[in-house]
């Protein structure tokens, strides 16, 4: 019974890593579903370890190797499902928490159990990804019209979970512990200065924003959707350099909510990124015309804590009728 496996998990950071456990929670038999993989278990011996003592040697050599960091912390736990699926999905993702936290990281843990789905491992197949990620990567190009599969399948797992977050998608039965980190890229506030300039705004004007993360040609953007109650402005900010990636502007209510790119019943838009000020568990900023319109960002360290902004009747990408795009000295795409 000890070497009788009774369930099969993948870690994913980047590497894809697949572990058979008994029933007692102890590895029976490791595999690396990719190369990253192969180079981090190229020096670990994890078989007959009980289920904590592996997912510490695989985070602390995720780290090592610089496939995880205190700006790219989320792991993907996925488990087939079968016999004592949940209970090992559940404390597969707590000792990677768990390894996290020891490694001196701040966890982000996305778990979730797979029923068995052969067009989805058609699709893992064909992206070259495990099916745990083909998952994640089906439920946000869904329902983000502008993140295709194919763009999606070359991030790393902290990217798709920050976009996930980030648009809101809603990810089913799926566990979320903690919150992705956005360390990687440019702070919020120089993002929204980039954006201000670029739209010949300053903070004062703004009554209304929103901030998303998104792609263009397969690199992050901020995404800021800033209203001065004249007109609605759309600015994409690359989100490692600052540069201007595109922008457009439409007079305020020009466009219909039906030709927006995003759920027009719906029309808010997440902030899921750090809060400028630690100090405080949130920024606000009251609005121009009215106190009770504010924009609240959320505090760095809620992984749930992410507030909404109404969002302008034109949708993120989308200027609408009247639009008018502008060049502000980057590209104009």
């Amino acid at each position: 019974a000890v070497q009788t496996p009774d369930g099969v998990a993948t870690l994913d950071a980047n590497p894809s890593i697949e572990l058979t456990v008994n029933k007692l929670g102890r590895v029976l038999s490791v595999r690396a579903c990719n190369a990253d993989a192969q180079i981090v278990l190229d020096e670990l011996e994890l078989r007959n370890q009980p289920l904590q003592t592996a997912a510490d040697a695989i985070v602390a050599e995720l780290q090592a190797d610089g496939y995880v960091s205190a700006d790219t912390n989320s792991i993907l736990v996925t488990v087939e499902a079968g016999k004592g699926d949940a209970r090992l999905c559940d404390r597969l993702a707590s000792a990677v928490e768990d390894a996290q936290s020891d490694c001196g990281l701040a966890p982000a843990v996305l778990a979730q159990v797979l029923e068995p789905d052969p067009a989805l491992e058609a699709d893992a197949a064909a992206m070259g990804v495990s099916a745990g990620k083909a998952m994640l990567i089906r439920q946000i190009s869904a329902q983000v019209e502008d993140l295709t599969g194919e763009a999606l399948a070359v991030l790393p797992i902290n990217d798709l979970n920050i976009l996930a977050a980030s648009n809101q998608v809603a990810l089913g039965d799926m566990i979320s512990i903690g919150a992705a980190s956005t360390g990687a890229y440019i702070p919020y506030d120089q993002a929204m200065d980039a954006a201000l300039a670029c739209c010949g705004l300053d903070a004062d004007s703004v009554t209304q924003a929103s901030m998303r993360f998104t792609l263009i040609d397969g690199q992050m953007v901020m995404e800021f959707v800033l209203t001065d109650g004249e007109h609605h402005y759309v600015c994409s900010v690359d989100a490692r350099t600052a540069e201007i990636c595109r922008a457009a502007r439409a007079a305020a209510g020009s466009c219909k909510a039906a030709a927006c790119p995003r759920d027009a019943a719906a029309h808010t838009y997440a902030d899921a990124y750090p809060e400028p000020d630690a100090d405080a568990d949130t920024h606000t900023k009251p609005d121009a015309d009215t106190d009770a319109d504010t924009d609240t960002y959320p505090e760095p360290d809620a992984g749930a804590d992410t507030d909404a902004y109404p969002a302008p009747a034109c949708g993120p990408g989308h200027a609408g009728a009247g639009a008018e795009d502008r060049h502000c000295g980057g590209r104009h795409l």
